[in-house]
Formats: structure tokens, sequence, C-alpha cells
């Protein structure tokens, strides 16, 4: 077994055969292919608290109009953007169990209906495991029954926008909805006999035990939901063998439309984040995808990427997230502090901070600070300072190459270059951190700065977190390419910075 395959059997473990089903997991970021029932149920929570849903949506690209609307689809990006808004607008503590709530079968369409139609729990309960994915965009959903206790192990996906307070969120938000389904289907004294949840007690540890109406366990691998396999045995009082039969093929066929319309750039990312970034090669990724290793090539060239590229960029993003998410579990805060600043910046004691990760712990880090920077600031939660890195250098790399084709420009159309050089830096436009550069081109002077291998790097990591938020930037890639092309293959070549 592959470490993809492994990776994956360990992440969902999902009976066979359901390859379609397991295929459609690897659906890009971006994809627009989920139903909007979720979304609604968070907008119209936050509504509740007089929260419009035009701030409920915003940056996700998504009207309140849509969200009424059958034919809506809307991508992961969408769905974590609305869930960040939910988690900067509520003042509710809980608002992940609450607005779980207010998700029923009907909720879900098709997928609901073939729940609530199957002729026993059981059956009703591979049915959800197994087409989960059409529905749920950020989890990953397996079921076990073992000693008279049935348990469901939830598992979100990994993405670099999941936070440990936002995974805190989702996780209530998912536990309420799985416990919103089995009330709809099984009535409403059902109760689960344990939750497990996969971050450190909290303050309000009491407050998880009434909500939930049982035991609660902090501090696990996984999130659970476990209950009293009895509850499989008694009747499906709402089945219908024929109803739940055709409503099956109606999900298949509705299987068959969300694989056709996901990127491979994506199916690739979530394919390596779903094995834990595993080492692993593009033939093995190939082979998973149905395809041969150089038909994988050419599609990702298509697309602007490679193999290796989202690898090497991914295992760098998520590794931030994933020290943030064990700190928290072992009740260590951990903050991603980034410098902004060139060699001499460095030298003189004044470079500029970007912090990310829990304020509190930023706020208690100041003095170091202010030892070796001119200036930090405070970004938000975990992987906000890394971001900020990336967005500064975004601005670096494109400034760069603006600056080298103007002065072409200016020489090419006769201008003398030590005045061009020297009147630049008097405007406007040209940028603070560029103006020295212009002072060493003036006296030739291209003494190595900054590896371009690194520049290139960076390059790729803002590209890759493009991809994953749905930016697009053009400037940015042109950039990368032109960086790419004139970069030879001694690790010497420089930068200048």
């Amino acid at each position: 077994m592959n470490a993809v395959t492994s990776g994956l059997a360990e992440a969902h473990r999902i009976r066979r055969p359901a390859t379609l089903a397991e295929r459609t997991l690897l659906v890009g970021f971006d994809d627009k292919v989920y139903p909007v029932g979720q979304l609604t149920a968070i907008v119209d929570s936050l509504a509740q608290e007089g929260i419009a849903a035009t701030q409920a949506l915003k940056g996700a690209h998504v009207s309140p109009a849509a969200l009424r609307s059958h034919e809506t689809r809307v991508s992961v990006n969408q769905v974590i953007r609305v869930c960040n808004n939910a988690a900067a607008l509520s003042g509710d503590p809980h608002f992940g169990y609450h607005a779980g709530e207010r998700v029923h079968v009907s909720t879900f369409g098709m997928y609901g209906f073939a729940i609530l139609s199957s002729t026993d729990f059981r059956e009703g309960v591979a049915f959800a495991q197994r087409y989960h994915h059409m529905v749920m965009p950020l989890l990953k959903l397996s079921f076990q029954e073992r000693h008279r206790l049935a348990s469901w192990r939830f598992r979100l996906i990994a993405h670099p926008a999941i936070d440990a307070r936002m995974a805190r969120l989702l996780v209530e938000l998912h536990l309420s909805i799985a416990i919103s389904l089995h009330r709809d289907g099984m009535g409403p004294s059902f109760l689960p006999s344990a939750i497990h949840l996969p971050f450190g007690p909290t303050r309000d540890a009491k407050v998880y035990q009434q909500m939930f109406g049982c035991p609660i366990s902090f501090g696990r691998k996984e999130s659970s939901l476990i209950f009293d396999a009895s509850w499989l045995d008694r009747d499906a009082q709402l089945g219908n063998e024929i109803a739940h039969d055709e409503t099956v093929k109606l999900c298949e066929e509705i299987m068959k439309q969300l694989h056709l319309r996901a990127g491979l750039a994506g199916k690739v990312r979530e394919l390596l984040l779903m094995s834990r970034l595993a080492p692993t090669s593009g033939a093995a990724v190939a082979k998973h995808l149905h395809m041969t290793e150089r038909t994988l090539r050419r599609k990702l060239h298509k697309e602007r990427t490679s193999f290796r590229r989202l690898a090497r960029e991914l295992r760098m993003q998520m590794a931030v997230l994933e020290l943030a998410r064990l700190g928290s579990a072992r009740g260590v805060e951990v903050l991603d502090v980034t410098m902004s600043g060139s060699t001499p910046v460095a030298e003189q004691g004044a470079l500029t901070l970007f912090g990310g990760g829990d304020q509190r712990s930023f706020a208690a880090a100041e003095p170091i600070f202010r030892v070796i920077a001119r200036k930090y600031f405070y970004l938000g939660p975990s992987g906000s300072g890394a971001t900020m890195k990336l967005v500064v250098n975004s601005l670096l790399a494109i400034g760069m190459q603006a600056i080298a084709e103007a002065v072409a420009l200016g020489e090419k159309a006769g201008l003398d270059r030590h005045r061009l050089l020297d009147v630049l830096p008097e405007t406007t436009v040209v940028a603070p951190a560029l103006v020295g550069k212009l002072g060493r081109a003036l006296k030739s002077d291209y003494s190595p700065q900054f590896p371009l291998r690194l520049m290139n790097k960076d390059l790729g990591l803002i590209l890759n977190l493009a991809a994953a938020v749905g930016a697009q930037m053009p400037a940015t890639n042109a950039a990368f390419e032109v960086n790419a092309a004139h970069r030879p293959w001694g690790r010497s070549w420089i930068f200048p910075r």
C-alpha cells in the first residue's frame, strides 16, 4: 500500500466498494460544488444576534438571495470565509453548537431524504458515511460499531485558514448537526453516551456537558460522537425502499457532476493534505487519480503548477498550523512570527515583525520584540504572521520586476541611465524598500543580497496560498515565471535586495 492510499485509508476508513464516492473527496478548495444548506444555517443564526446577512457573507462572494436558491453552489473557501466571519462577529462563545441545531435532514436535500427514507438505521448510517462529502465540505466522516457501542468519528480537512479557534467552532457545529440529524430520524429523545473533543478543557468545560447532555472527554486524538448501538435496532418508521433506491441513484448522478467540476491541482492538493503530506511520489498520486504520471505532469502544467511545487509548498504552509494545533492540545501557546527587512536593516535592529497566534501571548512577548525590531504587529490567529509575510513579499517581488522593466524601458527609449536612476527615487511611485536598490544600480553594485531560489520559493508559497483562498494574482504569477526562467541550476544565483 503506497503512502497516499495508506493516508486516505487512515483518514477516512470508508468501506469498499465506494470508488466514485472516494474520488469526489478530491475537490479543490475553490471548486464551487457544494449546496448552501450549512451556510444558510450559519447566516440565519447570526441574524438571530442582529447581524445582517451582508456582514455574515462579507468576502465570500455569495449574495443573500443566492442562499435561497437550490441551484447555488459554493466552495470550501467560501464556507470557511463565512465561518471565519461568524467567529469574528458572533457574541455567542458556542455559536457552532447553536448553529448546528438549526440544521435538519431537509437542509441537505437529496442526501437528507436518502437518509430519512432508509429502511433501517444501519442502512442510513452506511449511506451517510459513504456520501457525506456531497454536503459537508469541511469534514471527513467515519463510523464504527463495536461491543454494542456505535461511534461517529469526525476529522476536519487540513486547510491553511483553519486555526485553533476556527477548529473549535467547526467541531461544535458538526457534532451538533450530527445530533440533530439523529433526532430527526430516531426521535427527539436521542442522546449520545459520550462526546470526545480534540482540544483541551476550557474554562467553561461544564457547559459542554450541559449542551450535549452526556459526559465529555477533552484532549482526544479526534472528535467522536458515541451512542448506544441499540438505537440502530429500532424501526425506521419513515423508511421506504423504493424511495431510498431512487434517491441513491440521484445522489450518484450528483456525485458524478461534482467530480467533473473539480480542478486537478485542487484534487492533488487535497490528496496530499489528506495523506498528512506523507512522503510520496507523483507516480503514486497519478495512479490514485487513474492517470499516468506523464498525464498528471501535463495537466498540472496547464494549470501553471507541478506536483513537486504543490507538495513542497503545502508542507511548509501546514507546518505553522500543525505546531499551533499540537501546542493547543498540550496547553502551550504557539506564536508564528515572521520578519521583514534586508540584511542591512537586520544589522541595524530595524526589522519589522508580523505575529499570529494568541493575542495575550503576543503581548507578553513584546519585550523580546522590542530588542530585535523597530516595529511589530499582531495580525490575528495562528498563521496570520506567515500570511502577512507572504503579502509583503508579493509586493517586493512584483516591485522588483516593475523597477527592472521600467529602467530597461527608459534606457531603451534613450534616457540617460544616471539621470534615470537619479530621478526615479524622487518620484512618489517608488516604494522606500526599492530606493536602495536603485542606488546600488546607479553605482553598478550588484553584490549578492538575497538568493533568487528563496524568492522563487516565496513566490511559490504566495501562489499556492492564492489558489487555496481563491485569489487571482496574474502579476505575481508573471513575476514567478520570469524569475524561474532566469534562474540557473546553481544555488548561488542571487536576487538583489
